[in-house]
């Protein structure tokens, strides 16, 4: 059994609005999806690391972050799909992967991500659940309909879900199995845990500094958090 990490980097960045794809763009002139990566290459419970890229960057990945990164650690890139859960199901499909493997799946765009927070996911995930991670909202949330206010959720109910997310290889592939089979499309990995299997997820808490870069705003505070 290994811990491994898929590192979904394989998006367009359109709401970037940038030439350049958000996860190559640099903070303080290094690329978002190296500064991910070496994350989880530091880390002593992973195993292997698993990027996942567009097809038209393989060769800027494997000549600029594969060479900077310079660890047994990250494997071949695999090649993304159209949508995010399509890009997860090629890593899922690569052979990389034993049926007893411990997966945590983290956005390559989000850099800030702990040590600390990638070992309890890789921890509590052995106890045949799944793991996300994620913040209580600061703000009061409320329910709309034509913008008008149907009610005010409880925040003590609420979570904004983060990665890294950890579950058991064999019952990730089946619940992606079973996805695509019936055309699901989930807003992230838990959901389809969620809606194809019965198991419990956990929840640890994460930081609110594990943002997610996808503005030029997120960019912005990236580089002065750094």
């Amino acid at each position: 059994m290994k811990i491994a990490a898929i590192i979904p980097a394989a998006g367009s960045g359109k709401r970037m609005g940038t030439d350049c794809k958000k996860q190559f763009l640099e903070i303080d002139g290094q690329e978002i999806i190296y500064l991910t990566i070496k994350k989880f290459i530091e880390c002593d419970k992973i195993d292997l690391v698993v990027p996942i890229v567009p097809l038209d960057e393989i060769d800027y990945f494997n000549l600029n972050i594969v060479k900077k990164i310079n660890s047994s650690k990250l494997s071949k890139p695999v090649i993304g799909g159209k949508e995010r859960q399509d890009s997860v199901y090629n890593a899922l499909n690569s052979g990389l992967f034993d049926y007893d493997d411990i997966i945590l799946i983290h956005d390559g765009v989000r850099p800030f991500v702990s040590q600390e927070l990638i070992e309890s996911c890789a921890h509590l995930v052995r106890d045949n659940t799944g793991v996300i991670t994620g913040v209580k909202p600061k703000d009061t949330v409320k329910k709309i309909k034509n913008n008008t206010v149907m009610e005010t959720i409880d925040r003590d109910s609420l979570i904004l879900v983060h990665t890294p997310q950890a579950f058991k290889f064999d019952l990730l592939k089946k619940s992606y199995d079973l996805a695509f089979a019936n055309g699901y499309y989930g807003t992230d990995d838990s959901s389809i845990v969620e809606k194809f299997s019965d198991i419990e997820i956990k929840v640890v808490t994460s930081s609110y500094n594990n943002i997610k870069i996808t503005t030029i705003e997120d960019l912005i505070i990236a580089k002065c958090m750094l």
